[in-house]
Protein backbone atom coordinates (compact mmCIF):
# COMPACT_ATOMS: atom_id res chain seq x y z
CA UNK A 1 0.00 0.00 0.00
CA UNK A 2 1.12 3.48 -0.77
CA UNK A 3 1.42 6.35 1.74
CA UNK A 4 -1.07 8.10 -0.06
CA UNK A 5 -3.88 5.37 0.09
CA UNK A 6 -2.79 4.71 4.01
CA UNK A 7 -3.24 8.75 4.08
CA UNK A 8 -6.83 8.46 2.50
CA UNK A 9 -7.87 5.58 5.00
CA UNK A 10 -6.50 7.00 8.31
CA UNK A 11 -7.46 10.42 8.02
CA UNK A 12 -11.34 9.01 8.04
CA UNK A 13 -10.68 6.89 10.35
CA UNK A 14 -9.24 9.59 12.78
CA UNK A 15 -12.21 11.63 12.47
CA UNK A 16 -14.53 8.64 13.78
CA UNK A 17 -12.42 7.96 16.12
CA UNK A 18 -12.37 11.32 17.77
CA UNK A 19 -16.05 12.12 17.36
CA UNK A 20 -16.87 8.61 18.78
CA UNK A 21 -14.77 9.78 21.50
CA UNK A 22 -16.77 12.70 21.98
CA UNK A 23 -20.48 10.56 22.04
CA UNK A 24 -18.85 9.32 24.77
CA UNK A 25 -17.03 11.18 26.88
CA UNK A 26 -18.27 14.66 26.32
CA UNK A 27 -22.10 14.45 25.08
CA UNK A 28 -22.73 12.59 28.32
CA UNK A 29 -21.44 16.20 29.99
CA UNK A 30 -23.21 17.95 28.20
CA UNK A 31 -26.48 16.12 28.99
CA UNK A 32 -27.02 14.22 26.06
CA UNK A 33 -28.29 10.49 27.18
CA UNK A 34 -29.11 7.22 25.35
CA UNK A 35 -30.99 4.66 27.11
CA UNK A 36 -32.97 2.72 24.83
CA UNK A 37 -33.46 -0.22 27.32
CA UNK A 38 -34.60 2.21 30.05
CA UNK A 39 -32.54 1.41 32.44
CA UNK A 40 -32.11 4.28 34.58
CA UNK A 41 -35.78 4.07 35.52
CA UNK A 42 -35.69 0.24 36.03
CA UNK A 43 -32.86 1.12 38.34
CA UNK A 44 -34.92 3.94 40.03
CA UNK A 45 -37.66 1.80 40.95
CA UNK A 46 -35.62 -0.88 41.96
CA UNK A 47 -34.09 2.02 44.32
CA UNK A 48 -37.39 2.88 45.43
CA UNK A 49 -38.50 -0.08 46.63
CA UNK A 50 -35.63 -0.70 48.76
CA UNK A 51 -35.45 2.63 50.08
CA UNK A 52 -39.38 1.57 51.26
CA UNK A 53 -38.31 -1.81 52.82
CA UNK A 54 -35.65 -0.16 54.47
CA UNK A 55 -38.08 2.73 56.00
CA UNK A 56 -40.37 -0.03 56.76
CA UNK A 57 -37.45 -2.36 58.55
CA UNK A 58 -36.57 0.41 60.60
CA UNK A 59 -40.13 1.97 61.71
CA UNK A 60 -40.45 -1.69 62.92
CA UNK A 61 -36.99 -1.63 64.66
CA UNK A 62 -37.96 1.49 66.31
CA UNK A 63 -41.28 0.05 67.55
CA UNK A 64 -39.70 -2.85 68.86
CA UNK A 65 -36.94 -0.81 70.47
CA UNK A 66 -39.30 1.54 71.95
CA UNK A 67 -41.95 -1.35 73.81
CA UNK A 68 -38.75 -3.32 74.93
CA UNK A 69 -37.62 -0.05 76.83
CA UNK A 70 -41.18 0.39 78.00
CA UNK A 71 -41.55 -3.53 78.94
CA UNK A 72 -38.02 -2.66 81.09
CA UNK A 73 -39.53 0.06 82.61
CA UNK A 74 -42.16 -2.02 83.85
CA UNK A 75 -40.29 -4.69 85.08
CA UNK A 76 -38.38 -2.57 86.54
CA UNK A 77 -41.21 -0.95 88.42
CA UNK A 78 -42.78 -4.70 89.30
CA UNK A 79 -39.35 -5.55 90.91
CA UNK A 80 -38.95 -2.52 92.95
CA UNK A 81 -42.94 -3.60 94.16
CA UNK A 82 -42.16 -6.78 94.89
CA UNK A 83 -39.70 -5.77 97.19
CA UNK A 84 -41.09 -3.15 98.76
CA UNK A 85 -43.71 -5.29 99.74
CA UNK A 86 -41.18 -7.89 101.18
CA UNK A 87 -40.03 -5.71 103.19
CA UNK A 88 -43.06 -4.14 104.40
CA UNK A 89 -43.95 -7.66 105.41
CA UNK A 90 -40.89 -8.14 106.57
CA UNK A 91 -40.98 -5.54 108.88
CA UNK A 92 -44.48 -6.34 110.45
CA UNK A 93 -43.50 -9.90 111.13
CA UNK A 94 -40.47 -8.70 112.28
CA UNK A 95 -42.50 -6.73 115.23
CA UNK A 96 -45.66 -8.82 115.75
CA UNK A 97 -46.46 -11.76 118.03
CA UNK A 98 -49.18 -14.32 116.70
CA UNK A 99 -52.12 -12.61 118.66
CA UNK A 100 -55.39 -15.01 118.52
CA UNK A 101 -57.54 -12.92 117.47
CA UNK A 102 -57.49 -8.98 116.10
CA UNK A 103 -59.18 -7.67 119.31
CA UNK A 104 -56.04 -8.65 121.74
CA UNK A 105 -53.57 -7.03 119.28
CA UNK A 106 -51.38 -4.24 121.24
CA UNK A 107 -51.88 -0.95 120.36
CA UNK A 108 -48.83 -0.28 119.28
CA UNK A 109 -48.84 -3.81 117.08
CA UNK A 110 -52.10 -2.28 115.72
CA UNK A 111 -50.57 0.86 114.63
CA UNK A 112 -48.03 -1.10 113.03
CA UNK A 113 -50.56 -3.39 111.31
CA UNK A 114 -52.26 -0.47 109.54
CA UNK A 115 -48.74 1.10 108.88
CA UNK A 116 -47.91 -2.28 107.10
CA UNK A 117 -51.59 -2.03 105.70
CA UNK A 118 -51.38 1.74 104.06
CA UNK A 119 -47.65 1.48 102.49
CA UNK A 120 -49.54 -2.22 100.54
CA UNK A 121 -52.17 -0.08 99.34
CA UNK A 122 -50.04 2.45 98.56
CA UNK A 123 -47.87 -0.47 95.97
CA UNK A 124 -51.18 -1.92 94.57
CA UNK A 125 -54.19 1.14 95.13
CA UNK A 126 -56.20 -1.24 92.68
CA UNK A 127 -56.54 -4.03 95.43
CA UNK A 128 -57.36 -1.75 98.37
CA UNK A 129 -60.33 -0.36 96.66
CA UNK A 130 -62.62 -1.36 99.39
CA UNK A 131 -60.10 0.64 102.32
CA UNK A 132 -62.99 2.31 103.97
CA UNK A 133 -64.20 -0.72 105.19
CA UNK A 134 -62.43 -2.35 108.51
CA UNK A 135 -61.06 -5.95 108.21
CA UNK A 136 -62.27 -8.06 111.07
CA UNK A 137 -65.74 -8.81 111.95
CA UNK A 138 -67.83 -7.09 109.78
CA UNK A 139 -65.86 -7.82 106.71
CA UNK A 140 -67.21 -11.03 105.38
CA UNK A 141 -64.53 -12.78 102.37
CA UNK A 142 -66.93 -15.50 101.58
CA UNK A 143 -70.66 -15.34 102.77
CA UNK A 144 -71.58 -18.17 104.97
CA UNK A 145 -73.62 -21.16 103.47
CA UNK A 146 -77.04 -21.15 103.85
CA UNK A 147 -78.48 -24.14 105.61
CA UNK A 148 -81.46 -23.93 103.80
CA UNK A 149 -79.68 -24.67 100.38
CA UNK A 150 -77.95 -27.99 99.81
CA UNK A 151 -74.11 -27.75 98.44
CA UNK A 152 -73.60 -27.33 94.90
CA UNK A 153 -72.04 -30.74 93.34
CA UNK A 154 -70.11 -28.82 91.00
CA UNK A 155 -72.28 -28.94 88.13
CA UNK A 156 -75.24 -26.50 87.17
Amino acid sequence: MNPATLRRLLVPLAAAAALGLFVTVAAPALGFHWDPFDRTAKRLAAMEARLADAEKAATQATALARAEADQAVRVDRHHSTVAEAARVAADFTSHSGTPADVESLPADCAARLHDADRRLCALAPDLCAAEAQPAGRGDVAVPPADPAEPPDAGGS
